[in-house]
């Protein structure tokens, strides 16, 4: 089962082309169902799992207005083994206990791209809204020091040190987290 790296790489690669398609292909009731979702997102008091309920909701919908069965089979999949792998069950709760939210403002323009029935606006959208995510592959590496030197060194080498929140180190690997910014290393299955 793919663990949260893959599926983070999968869905960077995927959504800005079904992102793409949907902007051709939405319809006016989906517009509307588009609409309502990044209503109830900019509501005060949400808890994580009504967000992850309504971010899903508004992937899938994306994924739906494409009009292809498989590229939303595709997707749907992605988010339903975000929940059956108890790797990324425990990824996914680390990055909620840091507070961490989907990015409204993301979504607004995502949205705004395919009201406008416009594909690169669109793609480009999803794609700034994946460029959020920064993966680092960091299996095979030897580290010798404590977990906080390693997070200083991955700051100092990429250059986030301004971004960097929190690093959260345990037995699944490095995450690194911020507003800006989740950072994983998934040493395998």
């Amino acid at each position: 089962m793919p663990g949260p790296f893959e599926i983070l790489e999968a869905r960077i690669t995927l959504e800005p082309e079904l992102a793409a398609f949907a902007a051709n292909r939405i319809n006016d009731d989906q517009l509307e169902q588009l609409r309502e979702l990044l209503r109830r997102f900019g509501q005060p008091g949400l808890d994580s799992g009504e967000i992850e309920q309504i971010d899903r909701a508004f992937h899938a919908l994306i994924a739906e207005s494409t009009r292809n069965s498989a590229l939303a089979g595709m997707m749907n999949w992605l988010w339903d083994v975000r929940r059956q792998s108890q790797v990324n069950v425990k990824f996914y709760q680390r990055v909620r206990d840091k507070g961490l939210r989907p990015a409204v403002e993301d979504h607004r323009a995502i949205a705004a791209a395919l009201l406008a029935r416009n594909a690169n606006s669109a793609r480009k959208a999803m794609r700034e809204h994946g460029a959020g995510i920064v993966i680092l592959k960091l299996q095979g590496f030897i580290f010798f020091g404590t977990a906080h030197q390693l997070v200083e060194r991955i700051r100092a080498r990429l250059e986030i040190a301004p971004l960097v929140e929190h690093a959260v180190v345990g037995q699944q690997g490095l995450v690194i987290l911020s507003d800006h910014l989740a950072a994983i290393d998934h040493p395998g299955r």
